[in-house]
């Protein structure tokens, strides 16, 4: 197995990764399964490139067992109890699906968000949840990918934010009115 582990401070406030750069290079990519894992840049033999999005290509012959965690997020209520992002699959043709959990500093599984979780591939799909449950707690969000031989899946916009007040009903307009991703 790969590992690409980098060591970082517990984030204390609302923040954003749109992984336009890697100036937050505190996400942790686990390879375990085929070549193939979470990236932020790919080029293809014919010339052609995804960048500026976490992504995980297929692979045609063995499985992933793959993680991209995300940098620690210490959760307090009223400032880091809410987590959202961005995904999109490349075709849903052969759609890749993932499972998001929330894992503690020592890499134990302390819950799932989602299992399957398969965006469309015409459009965006912001997917948001909250971590009330972990306040007081240092976690971060796991994305687990297990498939073989699916198209690409993108993951972007990484938003940790305060999820119990105003802000959410400001998130969700935003949300709504599609400001955030097109």
């Amino acid at each position: 197995s790969d590992y690409v582990i980098t060591l970082c401070e517990p984030i204390t406030s609302a923040w954003i990764d749109d992984f336009s750069d890697e100036t937050y290079g505190c996400w942790e990519v686990i390879n375990g399964g085929d070549p193939n894992t979470w990236t932020l840049e790919t080029t293809f033999s014919n010339g052609n490139s995804i960048t500026g999005s976490y992504h995980i290509i297929y692979s045609e012959t063995e499985a992933h067992n793959d993680w991209l965690l995300s940098p620690p997020i210490s959760v307090t209520d009223g400032v880091t109890d809410g987590i959202s992002f961005y995904a999109l699959n490349a075709s849903l043709s052969f759609p890749e699906s993932i499972d998001v959990y929330v894992i503690n500093q020592e890499f134990e599984v302390l819950g799932n968000l989602a299992e399957n979780a398969t965006p469309p591939d015409d459009a965006w799909q912001n997917y948001t949840y909250d971590l009330s449950n972990y306040e007081g707690e240092t976690i971060r969000v796991g994305f687990y990918s297990t498939t073989l031989n699916q198209y690409p899946f993108y993951l972007d916009d990484f938003e940790d934010f305060f999820l119990h007040c105003w802000s959410t009903a400001t998130h969700l307009l935003t949300i709504i009115l599609g400001l955030r991703k097109f």
